[in-house]
């Protein structure tokens, strides 16, 4: 894994369900990897950077978050099934 799970982004902290947060991260990664200590962190953790998206409207990241979101409550059935059949 190169970084932390999309399914639930929002849901963590610095976006706190604040899409225009994720907006900004995929438009200004390079910005927010140079000023920001979270994105410091993920730096730091994972050794790997987001390629930049500024040409993505705010309207495809919702929606790729979105799908981001329906493959993560896949994900989490597809455990359940698996430790109840």
């Amino acid at each position: 894994m190169t970084g932390p799970k999309l399914g639930d982004v929002l849901d963590r902290d610095p976006y706190s369900g604040d899409m225009t947060k994720i907006v900004n991260w995929v438009h200004n990664v390079d910005k927010l990897l140079a000023s920001d200590p979270y994105y410091k962190g993920l730096l730091a953790k994972y050794g790997a950077r987001m390629t930049a998206f500024p040409q993505l409207s705010d309207k495809d990241i919702a929606a790729k978050m979105e799908h981001f979101e329906r493959l993560a409550s896949k994900e989490t059935d597809n455990e359940i099934k698996i430790l109840f059949p």
